[in-house]
């Protein structure tokens, strides 16, 4: 379990690299959403990344505080007015002062994320990151709202809510995150192989905290590989550009499917592509192969 109480809004890719590297390693990363709502809301990091918990602020009354920042990424919120501070005996004379901020309101949601991944040690990181999301209780307008995410913690919801399906292989939005020797030495599995060339995977999409999912596929010599998803997504097959990070588009995918013919005499791996076409999207992804 990761906190992260501070942030800026110039982005950081060590900080990026940071953060996703702590992501596949299996952690969970919380991160205050920023107090700049008064000012604009720009976009803050680390709140902006993808797959981190980001969480807002509310006041008293459980609305959301004037000055927690209003944007896509947050998630959820949590107590952020009036939080009693331990201050220097030397500037207060209680040794406490009452402050506001996100600061506060995120490591809420760690130390209860923690609690309830200690009751729930079953789930991985995917799981609890959409438990915590899910279990809030509403406050805003019905459903997802950019000023409270979901809505307001909940511990007693989170710790009866229904786990969640996972979500396999994240981070997995760019050919450096798949890769063996990339971000992360392993990279990951490809989806089928010379030995195994159909197969079938569940996950799900977020517009904004998981946006595209890319996978390594087996594309055998004289051979066409069906792609097809069920679900609101779109598909699409690419190739990478030599060494580069670059990729070129094989086939452009008609909504859930795609197929590509390796003309070649030699298999090769290519890019599985999903997008959402909805602002939450979870489908099932089928890959198989024949000779046409």
């Amino acid at each position: 379990m990761i906190n992260l109480s501070f942030g800026g809004e110039d982005e950081d890719p060590l900080l990026k690299e940071a953060v996703m590297f702590a992501y596949r390693a299996g952690s969970l990363v919380v991160a205050a959403g920023g107090n700049e709502g008064l000012d604009g809301s720009p976009k803050g990091y680390p709140a902006a990344y993808p797959h981190v918990l980001t969480v807002g602020a509310t006041n008293e009354s459980n609305r959301v505080a004037p000055f927690s920042t209003i944007a896509p990424t947050v998630d959820l919120a949590a107590p952020g007015v009036s939080i009693p501070v331990a201050q220097p005996l030397t500037e207060n004379p209680s040794g406490y002062v009452q402050a506001p901020g996100t600061s506060f309101s995120s490591p809420l949601v760690a130390g209860a994320a923690a609690w309830v991944w200690t009751t729930r040690s079953e789930l991985d990181n995917t799981q609890l990151f959409e438990l915590m999301r899910r279990s809030a209780v509403d406050i805003g307008p019905p459903g997802f709202d950019s000023a409270s995410g979901y809505g307001i913690l909940s511990i007693p919801s989170a710790l009866s809510f229904p786990a969640p399906a996972r979500d396999p292989q994240e981070p997995n939005e760019d050919p450096a995150q798949i890769e063996p020797r990339g971000v992360f030495p392993t990279g990951t599995q490809p989806l089928n192989g010379p030995g195994r060339l159909a197969r079938s995977l569940s996950a799900q999409l977020d517009l904004n905290e998981d946006p595209l999912d890319l996978y390594r596929a087996w594309a055998p010599a004289h051979q066409v590989l069906h792609v097809r998803a069920t679900g609101p997504v779109r598909v699409r097959i690419l190739r990478r550009i030599g060494q580069s990070s670059k990729t070129a588009t094989l086939v452009l995918g008609n909504h859930g499917s795609a197929a590509y013919r390796n003309a070649s005499a030699r298999g090769a791996y290519v890019y599985v592509e999903v997008t959402p076409a909805t602002r939450v999207a979870a489908y099932t992804l089928r890959l198989t192969v024949a000779r046409r």
